[in-house]
């Protein structure tokens, strides 16, 4: 039985609908981080993103429930690309990489990510975070975390365990510290932080006898 065009063209439809809608959500999300980088997350509104993406409220609704479920969305979106960030700091090759260039492989692309996205800073590094954004950053930790680990462990397999996980903790709030207000640093200011950041870094593993 041979297909008439009516019947391929009611077929593409859904798709061309979910293509449509999956565009308008990624452009309420864009408007939104940018809306929560200038304004701050408590000053944000869903009328001020709509207006940002160029949307009417009505159409927002559609896709988020509210202001939470925008931020939601987009602590999802951070912790792909935060992860996809340091694939390169997770290859095989870290294991035998010299100190220093490990730690350049895992805090320039965090620093990076931080330039180019001011509204992650807005929403999740500040120290103040509001109880409804907790959870959602804490998947973008934990991984995070889970992977630093794994890379301390693969390059010091005779240390325990319980060390490991010690050093992997202190080493993450010497991140928290890095980031905090680093998007906002002139571009020698930003290097002077990092650069004495790593210094740090190394002065705390070498001080752990981690290599």
């Amino acid at each position: 039985m041979s297909t008439t065009g009516n019947d391929a063209e009611t077929r593409r439809r859904p798709v061309r609908r979910r293509a449509r809608g999956l565009a308008r959500i990624e452009l309420i999300l864009d408007a939104a981080a940018t809306e929560f980088a200038a304004a701050g997350y408590e000053r944000a509104t869903t009328n001020s993103i709509a207006a940002r993406a160029g949307i009417s409220p009505g159409s927002l609704y559609q896709y988020f429930a509210d202001k939470e479920a925008i931020a939601h969305a987009l602590a999802s979106r951070y912790a792909e690309d935060v992860i996809s960030s340091q694939r390169g700091a997770a290859a095989d090759d870290v294991v035998s990489a010299p100190l220093p260039a490990l730690v350049d492989q895992i805090i320039d692309p965090l620093v990076e990510f931080n330039v180019e996205n001011p509204a992650f800073l807005a929403l999740f590094a500040r120290p103040d975070v509001p109880g409804v954004l907790a959870n959602p950053i804490e998947p973008i930790e934990s991984t995070f975390a889970e992977r630093l680990a794994a890379i301390l462990t693969a390059r010091n397999p005779e240390v325990p365990g319980g060390d490991i996980a010690l050093s992997t903790q202190t080493l993450i709030l010497m991140f928290r510290g890095l980031m905090l207000g680093v998007s906002s640093l002139a571009p020698d200011q930003r290097a002077l932080r990092v650069r004495e950041t790593k210094a740090a870094i190394l002065g705390y593993l070498r001080h752990r006898e981690l290599r």
